[in-house]
């Protein structure tokens, strides 16, 4: 014969209820920022692992002058649609790997990073893909190793 204890919610009283689902829901969102910072950090690291640190800061920097301008989170911006390569590139968790710890500080203090790139909003190496169309409608800022960053017009 086998003893069992009753279910142990039907004792529980509404207030722990409350309160157990408040726990989870604190770290159901700890569970959904980890990823989403980890989204981030992994495409820093595709878009710029090979840049070394200051090519990294500077595209950590165009995601968030991005956040700033349109009023989204980073992660929304690196995970809209054909905006950044290296969100669906394939090799992106190995390349993540590689500068784990740079990616890593990177995305967690994006928003709060000294802006490096003079308010630019796009960046692309034109040495491998040449210079874009729409670059041709904004003001270069600087060159970082081999991006070239880019901001709108005022």
């Amino acid at each position: 014969m086998i003893n069992y204890e009753p279910d142990i919610l039907t004792r529980l009283k509404p207030v722990t209820i409350a309160a157990l689902l408040a726990v989870l829901l604190v770290f159901g969102v700890a569970i959904a920022c980890a990823d989403t910072n980890q989204a981030i950090a992994e495409t820093i690291a595709a878009e710029a692992g090979g840049e070394g640190f200051q090519g990294m800061q500077a595209v950590a920097n165009v995601i968030a002058n991005r956040a700033g301008q349109q009023h989204k989170t980073p992660y929304q911006i690196v995970s809209q649609r054909k905006q950044f390569y290296g969100f669906n590139a394939k090799n992106r968790r190995k390349l993540y790997l590689q500068v784990k710890a740079s990616a890593d500080y990177l995305a967690a203090n994006i928003m709060t990073l000294p802006d490096i790139t003079g308010g630019a909003t796009s960046f692309e190496n034109i040495n491998a893909f040449g210079k874009p169309s729409w670059a041709k409608k904004m003001i270069k800022t600087v060159t970082i190793n081999h991006h070239t960053f880019y901001r709108e017009r005022s």
